[in-house]
C-alpha cells in the first residue's frame, strides 16, 4: 500500500505522512511490498502485466523507495501464508542492496495482511522495535476470514505501540483483539494546496471522488442525483475514480437517464484530485465500513460542504448540520434531503464550508508526522 510507478494513488495518503516526516527530520526508508504472480496463474491480466514492469527502487518527491516482490496468487489464495513469502523477500532484497537492519531504529508498518504479519516476523528475526499503523483493513475485511485475521490479530497484540486511525477502528481493535495498552489514535491528515478561487457560475457541481467499490456508495448518490436531476437543472455529478463497478455505475447512470449529466473521470492522480474539489461546489461520499477517509478532510481544506456518513470515522470530524452533513448508510433519500438543503441555498454552502474549513486547518500531515514521532520516542525511550 504505497504509490508506485503502475499504480500511483495506492496509499498516496501514507507517501504524504512519509513527506511530512522527512520535513521535520525523520530519515526515512520506505519497503513497499509488490505482489507478483506468474503469467499461467493470473500474470496475463493487466494489473499484474503492471505490477510486474515496477522497478526495485524508485524515487518519488525524494523519498527513497524499495519494492521487494512477493509471490501472491490471485484471489488471497492461501494468504496467511504470503507473510512468510514477504518475510523472506525483504531479507534476501535488504542483503542485495546493502541494507542492515541494525542501521535502523524501528520499523513502522501501515496496513493489514501481509504486511502486518511481515513487521512482527522482522521485528523477532532484527530485535527492531515495530509500530503498526491500523487503518482499517485488518479489523473491516481481514477479520471476515478467520485464518488471516489470525495473523492480523497477533501482529497488532505483539506491536510495541499501535495507533488506530479514528476511534472507531480503536474501539474495533479493543473489541476483536487483546491489544488493551499502547494503543492511540492520530487522525490522517492533509497537505495544504493553494489553488486559484472557484469562478462563480450557476451550476452547482457534486462531486464523488474514490475507488468505485460497492462499499463507496456511489450506487445511492446515482439514485438520489437521478431524482434531484429532475427538479435541478443547473445540477452535475463528477465521479473521480475508476475500479471495477465504473461500467457497472455507467450504465445505472443511463438506466437513470443522467448520463449527460454525470462525468465519470475515471482514475485521476492526485493533484486533479485536488482541482476537481477545488471547482466542485459539494463534495459526497456516503460509503460504510470506512476506517477516516483523507478525500473528506481535503475537500473540507477547500471549504466545501461535505455529506459523510453517520457511525463511520470522519463522523467523529463531523457534526451533522455544522461543520458539513451526515447521512445514513445506504440511504438515497437522506441524501437527496442533504443535498437539496444545499442545492437551494448557496449561503449555506459556504457557511458549512468555512465550518469544515475551521474543523480541519489543524489536521495536517505535519502535525500527523509530529504526534507519529512522539509515539516513535516512546517506544525507543522504552
Amino acid at each position: 500500500m504505497y504509490p508506485n510507478s503502475a499504480y500511483y494513488l495506492s496509499g498516496m495518503f501514507i507517501h504524504e505522512q512519509v513527506k511530512a516526516l522527512k520535513k521535520i527530520g525523520v530519515e526515512v526508508v520506505v519497503f513497499a511490498l509488490i505482489p507478483w504472480t506468474p503469467p499461467l496463474i493470473g500474470g496475463l491480466k493487466e494489473k499484474w502485466k503492471k505490477l510486474k514492469k515496477v522497478k526495485e527502487n524508485e524515487i518519488l518527491d525524494g523519498v527513497e523507495v524499495f519494492h521487494p516482490k512477493y509471490l501472491a496468487i490471485p484471489g488471497g489464495f492461501l494468504k496467511h501464508l504470503w507473510a512468510y513469502v514477504c518475510y523472506w523477500g525483504v531479507k534476501k532484497f535488504a542483503k542485495k542492496n546493502g541494507l542492515k537492519f541494525q542501521d535502523f531504529d524501528l520499523i513502522h508498518v501501515q496496513g493489514a495482511l501481509p504486511e502486518d504479519y511481515t513487521a512482527f516476523l522482522l521485528s523477532r528475526l532484527t530485535g527492531l522495535p515495530y509500530v503498526l499503523t491500523v487503518h482499517g483493513t485488518s479489523v473491516y475485511a481481514t477479520i471476515k476470514k478467520k485464518i488471516h485475521f489470525k495473523k492480523s490479530k497477533m501482529a497488532i497484540e505483539k506491536a510495541n505501540f499501535v495507533i488506530a486511525v479514528s476511534e472507531k477502528v480503536k474501539t474495533r481493535i479493543l473489541k476483536f483483539t487483546e491489544r488493551k495498552e499502547k494503543i492511540a489514535v492520530i487522525y490522517n491528515g492533509f497537505t495544504p494546496v493553494k489553488l486559484l478561487p472557484k469562478e462563480e457560475s450557476d451550476k452547482v457541481i457534486i462531486m464523488f471522488g474514490a475507488t468505485l467499490v460497492e462499499r463507496k456508495g456511489l450506487k445511492y448518490l446515482l439514485e438520489a442525483f437521478a431524482k434531484l436531476a429532475k427538479e435541478f437543472e443547473q445540477i452535475e455529478l463528477w465521479v473521480a475514480g475508476g475500479g471495477p463497478l465504473l461500467k457497472n455505475c455507467k450504465e445505472l447512470a443511463r438506466e437513470f437517464q443522467v448520463q449527460e449529466r454525470v462525468q465519470f473521470l475515471g482514475t485521476v492522480t492526485h493533484r486533479k484530485m485536488l482541482e476537481l474539489m477545488n471547482e466542485a461546489d459539494i463534495f459526497v461520499l456516503s460509503s460504510w465500513d470506512e476506517a477516516f477517509g483523507v478525500v473528506y478532510l481535503e475537500a473540507m481544506s477547500f471549504k466545501k460542504p461535505v455529506i459523510g456518513t453517520i457511525g463511520e470515522g470522519i463522523s467523529e470530524i463531523i457534526e451533522d448540520g455544522k461543520n458539513g452533513f451526515l447521512v445514513s448508510p445506504r440511504n438515497s433519500e437522506e441524501i437527496i434531503r442533504k443535498l437539496k438543503k444545499l442545492i437551494l441555498n448557496p449561503q449555506k454552502r459556504k457557511e458549512i464550508g468555512e465550518a469544515g474549513f475551521e474543523t480541519v486547518k489543524e489536521l495536517t500531515w505535519e502535525k500527523n508526522a509530529r504526534k507519529n514521532l512522539e509515539i516513535y520516542q516512546k517506544v525507543l525511550n522504552s
